[in-house]
């Protein structure tokens, strides 16, 4: 008969050496350019797909910020699936795309029509949320007076006006200010490699300045700039050995 107290500590080691699985962590894949997105292999539960689409290149006009739109479902997103996409390019738009006749500045990920689509704006018109797909949850870029260029649109809101030389802020005030940057969404994976860095819903450009990264229209006769999409995830959890012994 094994005594109790070996038979405790046989136990207790057994235990100790089992596999443990290790904690789930979120992160954030991003890609600003391509036409295909390989899904990380540490991939576990879809948290939400966002995307922003491009401003129009400008002429002598400031011109819109481009607009922003979300999903939480997308069932091909799985580890290491490889899923076709369009980032949103600076062109001479002159004319709005939509959902089922996407435009080079618009953005899309898997399908522009039944998954996630968000429109650019073009050098006369500025983007729309009402044309994007899902449209739930979806913001416009903001317009431009002529001089100045209006912010892209984010996940809080839509973009801001460029008015008075002064471009729009990004993202309902969250984004880039005055042709600056946005930095909402800080990113483990760019462009499908291990990174690390800022993104998000950038500044109009002021009177004849540059927009800010990303989606975010220029001031008169200066650049815009192109769209992006944002992947939220959290990773798969993995069995991990339990080397700790214990003794009594």
């Amino acid at each position: 008969m094994i005594n109790r107290r070996i038979l405790t500590w046989l136990i207790a080691g057994c235990l100790a050496l089992a596999p443990t699985l290790g904690s789930a962590a979120t992160k954030i894949a991003v890609w600003t350019t391509g036409t295909t997105a390989t899904i990380p292999a540490d991939f576990g539960t879809l948290i939400s797909i966002e995307a922003i689409a491009a401003a129009s290149d400008s002429n002598t006009l400031g011109t819109a910020g481009g607009a922003y739109a979300k999903t939480t479902t997308d069932a091909n997103v799985t580890a290491g699936a490889v899923i076709n996409i369009q980032i949103g390019v600076v062109a001479v738009q002159t004319t709005l795309g939509s959902s089922s006749s996407p435009s080079t500045g618009d953005t899309w990920f898997d399908s522009s029509s039944t998954v996630l689509y968000a429109q650019g704006s073009t050098r006369s018109a500025g983007s729309s949320g009402s044309a994007c797909f899902p449209s739930s949850g979806a913001f416009s870029g903001g317009g431009t007076d002529g001089t100045a260029g209006g912010g892209a649109a984010g996940p809080n809101g839509a973009g801001g006006a460029g008015a008075g030389g002064v471009g729009g802020q990004g993202d309902n005030g969250h984004g880039g200010n005055n042709g600056s940057p946005g930095t909402e969404w800080t990113y483990n994976y760019l462009n499908g490699s291990p990174a690390s860095g800022t993104v998000g819903s950038g500044g109009g450009g002021n009177t004849a300045s540059n927009g800010g990264l990303y989606g975010a229209g220029s001031g008169a006769a200066a650049a815009s700039t192109g769209g992006l999409i944002v992947l939220t995830y959290t990773t798969a959890a993995t069995a991990t050995g339990n080397m700790m012994l214990m003794f009594k």
